[in-house]
């Protein structure tokens, strides 16, 4: 609100047009009975202002004469309303009172796993929302490299440090979720964190967690010919491979090759 002590026009409109809260009819609304109360239950899409450190403020609106997002005006017509409200424990004159009950909003607490479906530029990496932080997320995803970092803490993936990530957006609750990546290079070790965000920022796994691409097939793949008791088969050793396997009419010859 403009101030913690008067109302002014704008904290009418900033109302807006959406309710904020569960509507209750006239018919159905507590008027008095002692030690009864009336329970609105709020939600995301209106607007209203809860304060723990200063006024907090609640707009009601008579549905029949009042415009939506509009300053009242009914002093001077033929209908005039009047609404008033106070607490059963003192009477007219004294101030409402209010009880909010409400969860505190919390970044979210993600996990990370071993990577699956591990090829020589592509992966599965997968991770679990274990605690949404009082709301559904509308972020998660992954930060990769090829070299290893601290937790990034409550920074935007393109703050974390890491060279690459791979984001869906939508809304998320608790769970395990995937993230395909891919233009990996082959033979190599990737470091990667799960990540998921809410209204209250970013939190990163704890976990770092590294798995090894497949190498790239061998190039430059030869043989020699006209030799009369053997076949001499060359090639150029692919990034990140360690042994290689020959094969003839599609059966291993001999044992591994280093």
């Amino acid at each position: 609100p403009a101030s913690n002590t008067a109302l002014v026009a704008g904290d009418y409109n900033s109302l807006g047009t959406t309710p904020y809260a569960t509507e209750i009819t006239y018919a159905n609304f507590e008027t008095g009975t002692p030690g009864n109360a009336n329970d609105f239950t709020l939600n995301a899409s209106g607007k209203a202002s809860i304060s723990t450190t200063s006024a907090s403020r609640f707009g009601l609106r008579e549905a029949d004469y009042d415009a939506p997002n509009s300053e009242p005006d009914m002093d001077g017509g033929a209908y005039i309303a009047d609404f008033y409200l106070h607490t059963t424990e003192k009477g007219v004159g004294y101030k409402p009172k209010l009880v909010v009950t409400y969860t505190v909003v919390t970044a979210p607490t993600v996990t990370a796993q071993a990577a699956t479906d591990k090829e020589d530029t592509t992966a599965t990496t997968n991770g679990n929302i274990t605690n949404n932080g009082g709301e559904d997320c509308d972020k998660r995803g992954v930060v990769y490299d090829t070299e290893t970092h601290v937790d990034p803490g409550n920074v935007a993936p393109g703050a974390s440090g890491y060279a690459s990530f791979a984001e869906d957006a939508g809304t998320y609750g608790t769970g395990p979720f995937t993230k395909a990546i891919s233009e990996l290079p082959p033979g190599t070790t990737i470091y990667y964190r799960m990540y998921a965000h809410n209204s209250k920022g970013y939190d990163y796994s704890n976990t770092e967690i590294t798995f090894l691409t497949k190498p790239a097939a061998p190039t430059n793949v030869a043989a020699t010919t006209n030799l009369p008791d053997k076949v001499v088969v060359t090639w150029a050793k692919s990034t990140g491979a360690t042994k290689y396997q020959v094969f003839r009419d599609g059966s291993p010859i001999g044992g591994e090759l280093g």
